[in-house]
């Protein structure tokens, strides 16, 4: 609401205790939507943390979610480009970490699949 009516102060202020980590525990989920080559849009909670406790990185994102993006080395694809604000992140990001960082002002990390032609 703040952000419709100009009040930046107000909508950092409500979005600030949206986002922060009490305890310094990661959050529960991230929301992510993937805007894949084709027009396709998907939209997921996404667990940041395993059941071991361990945070998820950015290729266990790609491993559960979109598989077929990856070859057999856990690699992108030849013809694959994936873009998060502008930024080709590395495979070993934890999705906390770019949530934290990356994410937009509706709290989603955005995350684009380009297919080279």
């Amino acid at each position: 609401m703040g952000l419709c009516n100009d009040k930046f102060d107000q909508f950092w202020s409500i979005n600030k205790r949206l986002m922060e980590r009490l305890n310094s525990e990661p959050f529960r989920s991230v929301p992510l939507r993937v805007y894949m080559y084709d027009g396709v849009i998907y939209q997921k909670l996404y667990k940041s943390v395993s059941d071991n406790g361990e945070l998820r990185t950015f290729v266990d994102f790609l491993k559960a979610c979109v598989p077929y993006l990856l070859n057999s080395n856990d690699e992108l694809k030849e013809n694959i480009k994936i873009l998060v604000q502008g930024l080709h992140p590395p495979f070993n990001t934890p999705i906390q970490w770019m949530s934290e960082h990356l994410s937009h002002p509706d709290n989603f990390l955005h995350i684009v699949v380009l297919q080279n032609t």
